[in-house]
């Protein structure tokens, strides 16, 4: 596996406290983490030694030491004679919201929709002012294996998860990035809150902003994402609906 461009320092529990100056090891365990959240799942094959050594401008001490602190932290996971692998997905500093936690999951959802509505069509913007040969061929292909997805009724939210991420690592502002996370956590809640309508309007709208991002055209490419947006909050805000209508209908049958 290859990738054509170096990825920032992200957070991944390093042992530097907020504030401290991160060592060059803590960076590159960063930027592992920032690949592995951007681009990766659990379970697939961390690139090699040498393809770390290049993509983190980082030396073989310095790559293996992050891959220690990683590894020790169970990211990762080493498998002698076959490799290192995604054990779990690292989380940005902060954490992302719980989806599974005792907050109520369609209220999360409905909020990292309004967020997101903010951001991503200006990553979506950026990306079409910004975009790589090697974005564009990565895009065309997670576009493509989607499509096949969708219409092939099988899951697709890791590919999802992926258009909008590769979107996100376009910008050059670094704190935009950092919405990565919350990205991936709502994308698969949304996925099951959903129907079919939702998923083929998801189909020809990641299509729409990938031809404007192909093209260039910026305010087209964050046209096209506010609508996907705006369609994501009004299925779970329907669902929200639909859920606090039943419960209404099992408190009226308890108090005939």
């Amino acid at each position: 596996m290859t990738f054509a461009y170096a990825y920032p320092a992200g957070f991944c529990g390093t042992a530097a406290s907020a504030g401290e100056p991160k060592t060059k090891t803590e960076q590159t365990a960063g930027a592992i983490c920032a690949l592995i959240r951007g681009h990766l799942k659990a379970g697939d094959r961390l690139p090699s030694e040498p393809e770390l050594c290049e993509l983190m401008k980082a030396g073989r001490g310095t790559v293996r030491e992050a891959v220690k602190i990683l590894t020790s932290r169970s990211v990762l996971t080493i498998k002698r004679g076959i490799g290192t692998f995604i054990k779990a997905i690292p989380e940005s500093e902060g954490g992302a919201p719980d989806f599974a936690s005792n907050e109520d999951p369609l209220k999360l959802a409905s909020d990292s929709c309004e967020l997101r509505a903010l951001i991503e069509p200006k990553l979506a913007h950026d990306a079409a002012l910004s975009r790589s040969d090697h974005m564009l061929d990565v895009l065309s292909k997670n576009q493509d294996e989607f499509e096949r997805a969708i219409n092939a009724g099988r899951d697709h939210s890791q590919l999802d998860m992926q258009f909008h991420a590769l979107i996100a690592d376009c910008s050059s502002n670094v704190l935009m990035r950092t919405i990565t996370p919350l990205i991936k956590r709502s994308i698969p809640f949304i996925i099951r809150s959903a129907d079919r309508e939702l998923y083929v309007q998801a189909r020809d709208i990641h299509r729409e902003i990938f031809e404007a991002i192909l093209s260039q055209d910026a305010e087209a490419a964050r046209d096209a994402m506010q609508r996907h947006m705006l369609l994501n909050r009004q299925y779970i805000d329907k669902a929200a609906a639909a859920r606090e209508f039943q419960e209404s209908l099992c408190n009226e049958k308890k108090s005939a």
